[in-house]
């Protein structure tokens, strides 16, 4: 897939209300359990697990949203 065509389908995921709210409810949920007090230690660190996951899809929609940025700017500045 083309950068700057994977960049702006990343945008649209990261700017869709249902994708960032989905986000956003199963960050809570597994943030919860941390605030559970019978939750068992395969319980939070399965959250943890859940949590850290979450965020690295944000991050990594984010990074190829941001590398086009920057190879778009790369690629003006050695032009003509």
């Amino acid at each position: 897939m083309e950068p700057a065509v994977k960049a702006a389908r990343a945008q649209q995921i990261l700017a869709d209300e249902v994708f960032t709210e989905a986000l956003s409810v199963l960050k809570k949920d597994s943030i919860g359990v941390f605030l559970y007090p019978t939750a068992t230690d395969e319980e939070i660190m399965e959250a943890r697990k859940a949590v850290l996951a979450l965020s690295l899809v944000e991050r990594q929609l984010q990074r190829f949203v941001d590398d086009w940025k920057l190879l778009e700017r790369k690629l003006k500045g050695s032009g003509p």
